[in-house]
């Protein structure tokens, strides 16, 4: 993720772990994959939720799309 989108590693690997638990698979019922995003959907493959992510993080940051980060 910080090659696509700059931000930090450990950042990305923070929220990875914190929303996801590195589960592809994760799902609440409104948001899905490794970061949790409401705009994910089940099936989606590595590299779409990776795009996914960095559109969230292009127009909100880590802060905006994942709260206490930035």
């Amino acid at each position: 993720m910080q090659s696509i989108t700059g931000g930090d590693a450990g950042t990305w690997a923070t929220i990875i772990q914190r929303e996801s638990s590195g589960n592809m698979d994760a799902n609440n019922s409104t948001h899905f994959g490794l970061f949790q995003s409401d705009t994910a959907y089940i099936g989606m493959t590595l590299e779409q939720e990776c795009a996914n992510a960095k559109e969230k993080y292009d127009s909100q940051g880590f802060a905006g799309a994942w709260l206490n980060y930035e």
